[in-house]
């Protein structure tokens, strides 16, 4: 195999498994909050505490923990306040987020979620010039996203075109 292949195929292949793994995970959540008769608020609890947990326990194993230890010394009291209020406010955006969409559709749900993405690329756009730019392929995952918006709404409205009375 041609070595200036290797990059791209690599990184298709990952693109691949990750598609994969996050439509496997978006499945499994669902069927666990549609079965499970806990209450919503501790089952939203429980996935951000085994989140942070799994992220804490990636950190400690990617990072030297001598570095992590230096970089909290180094932190302004200031810094760490709005260090602080950025996980509450974060989190309790996340749990009210979740709160209203637990009564959406899925299908609603991955639109709401590709619509984010795609105001946080305009955004981005926007805010760095230099660094993001957005090209042909954002112009089309936009207009799929659209005719799909279109599509399946297409079949929930009730319009009737009457005719002229003559």
């Amino acid at each position: 195999m041609d070595s200036s292949l290797t990059a791209p195929v690599t990184a298709l292949l990952l693109s691949m498994l990750n598609s994969l793994l996050a439509a496997g995970v978006s499945i499994y959540t669902e069927v666990l909050f549609k079965n499970d008769k806990r209450p919503f608020l501790e089952q939203q609890i429980q996935l951000y505490f085994f989140s942070t947990l799994t992220s804490a326990l990636l950190l400690i194993y990617c990072t030297r923990l001598g570095d992590v230890a230096t970089q909290w010394k180094d932190m302004t009291p200031r810094s760490l306040v709005l260090l602080v209020f950025t996980i509450v406010i974060t989190t309790g955006q996340g749990v009210a987020l979740a709160s209203i969409m637990q009564h959406l559709d899925s299908i609603v749900k991955y639109y709401t979620a590709n619509i984010a993405n795609i105001l946080t690329a305009i955004f981005s756009a926007w805010c760095f010039p230099d660094k993001f730019s957005l090209n042909w392929s954002f112009g089309l995952s936009l207009a799929v996203l659209v005719i799909a918006i279109f599509l399946y709404e297409k079949n929930h409205l009730n319009v009737q075109i009457s005719k002229p009375h003559i």
